[in-house]
């Protein structure tokens, strides 16, 4: 932490400043949202001011829960699952899965074992009409059907 708020002869600069744009945030820079010019602030003076702002942040967030903005959960029984670590040839959704269990912010899908996914990787989808199992027999059907069955789709154009 020294090292990065440390001024530089050469270039008058703190690496952070150099790296960010931005003055190193810590006892000797100014606190956001505090009117005080007082920059000669101790490690213990900025600490309480920092301890100020977090009550002061608590506050609000208690106000606020008591006038009933607390967040609403999402009502969707099916989910598709974003997928974090994939391949680029592998779909960036897997599912549907059946919603299980629910808080406000995470969800327990049906298949997945006993792990909770945030509802950011959460996408609600409409109940599937078919079965994996139906889709498979039914594309299996289609893979066994004889190729004369079918009509020429070209000599449909050429009546």
């Amino acid at each position: 932490m020294s090292i990065r708020s440390s001024v530089n002869q050469s270039t008058g600069f703190t690496p952070h400043e150099l790296q960010t744009g931005r003055a190193f945030p810590g006892p000797h820079s100014k606190l956001p949202l505090v009117e005080s010019d007082d920059q000669g602030l101790t490690s213990k003076a900025y600490f309480y001011e920092l301890q100020g702002l977090v009550s002061a942040f608590s506050e609000q967030v208690k106000n606020q829960q008591e006038e009933g903005k607390v967040t609403v959960c999402p009502e969707a029984e099916w989910v598709r699952l974003k997928v974090i670590k994939r391949k680029w040839s592998e779909p960036r959704w897997t599912g549907p899965y059946k919603v299980t269990e629910r808080t406000s912010h995470a969800v327990r899908l049906r298949g997945k074992g006993e792990t909770w996914f945030h509802w950011s990787q959460c996408a609600g989808v409409e109940e599937p009409q078919r079965s994996l199992t139906k889709v498979q027999e039914d594309l299996q059907a289609e893979s066994t059907e004889p190729a004369g069955s079918e009509e020429d789709p070209t000599s449909k154009g050429a009546e």
